[in-house]
């Protein structure tokens, strides 16, 4: 049986002449203190104790001014083509079916947004965003947002952040960072305190952050932890990753169990947000769990799918098929 590491760990960047290679220094005596060093490749399943995407979001921010950085994105080629192993943690929901009601109130504008603008939901193509300034916008491994496209309304939200000074994963959309600052004065309020860490990230961003990923890992394993440019909901301005103090600052599976993740999950939708992948969601959104991921979609839409406890591919196509059938 693979030995589960605890959730207290150091997380360390081992600069080397051949790449970054990722350790941690994780604690195997809670009495006397002592730590052991493993890395990432030795527990390359156990993703909870690990946000790739995180940490190399850092790493590109510390390094972005090298020309080795630079050099290194340029150089990379991004895989649009290869969509079959893109697609191997989606299973097909053509065949699929949840009883979901197009006659509820809360759905109608979806409903009316769905019917102008159907996304793509086979395994077999890659779907390209027609209205990105949507609020309703699906972006994910099957729907790819334009490369030139940049929310015109950004802003940044005033809330808690992790760290300080400028920065572009500091704004959202308006409307989604108005939700956001809602949310967190309602937190506060029920002595929740709750920390913005990444919101808005552009194309570019996200390709430097993948290339990064890809140099170390490979494509095959980056596209398991790493949206593609043009296929991130932080593109979009609508996503924010949240955290708290007591998950360390970071983006772990742990951050759910706290007690600030516990409330997020419970209240989100009371704002507009919704945790946009669940547990035991991956085979349907190709992402592993993310508790701190939050997407706004409104406060109908969040109601819906908190009630039902439902993602939005699995909403989505329900309703276009439904629309097909009128």
């Amino acid at each position: 049986m693979k030995k589960i590491w605890p959730i207290s760990f150091i997380l360390l960047i081992v600069m080397t002449g051949c790449g970054t290679k990722i350790s941690l220094e994780t604690p195997v005596d809670d009495q006397t203190g002592a730590t052991e060093k493993i890395y990432e490749e030795d527990y390359e399943n156990d993703t909870e104790y690990l946000d790739i995407e995180g940490v190399l979001e850092e790493r590109v921010e510390d390094t972005e001014d090298d020309d080795y950085t630079d050099s290194m994105a340029s150089n990379q080629e991004i895989v649009e083509e290869n969509i079959v192993d893109y697609h191997d943690l989606i299973i097909d929901l053509s065949d699929s079916y949840i009883d979901v009601d197009i006659s509820d109130p809360r759905l109608s504008d979806l409903v009316e947004h769905l019917k102008n603008n159907p996304y793509n939901h086979t395994l077999k193509q890659i779907g390209k965003v027609t209205e990105p300034d949507h609020l309703f916008v699906l972006v994910n491994k099957l729907n790819q947002l334009p490369e030139s496209y940049i929310p015109d309304d950004l802003r940044e939200p005033q809330v808690r952040f992790t760290f300080s000074g400028p920065n572009e994963k500091r704004n959202l959309r308006d409307i989604a960072a108005s939700g956001l600052e809602s949310m967190f004065e309602a937190a506060d309020r029920a002595s929740i305190h709750l920390f913005a860490l990444s919101g808005y990230r552009s194309y570019n961003r996200q390709r430097d952050i993948y290339n990064n990923n890809v140099s170390t890992r490979g494509v095959e394993a980056t596209d398991k932890v790493s949206a593609r440019p043009g296929h991130s909901e932080h593109q979009s301005g609508l996503a924010m990753d949240v955290t708290s103090e007591s998950a360390g600052f970071n983006l772990i599976y742990a951050f759910g169990e706290t007690e600030e993740g516990i409330w997020v999950k419970e209240n989100a939708h009371l704002y507009g947000f919704i945790v946009r992948y669940g547990k035991d969601k991956t085979p349907i959104t190709g992402y592993d769990y993310e508790p701190w991921h939050l997407r706004y979609i409104g406060l109908d839409l969040a109601s819906y799918i908190y009630e039902h406890q439902l993602t939005l591919e699995e909403l989505y196509i329900q309703i276009e098929k439904a629309i097909r059938f009128q």
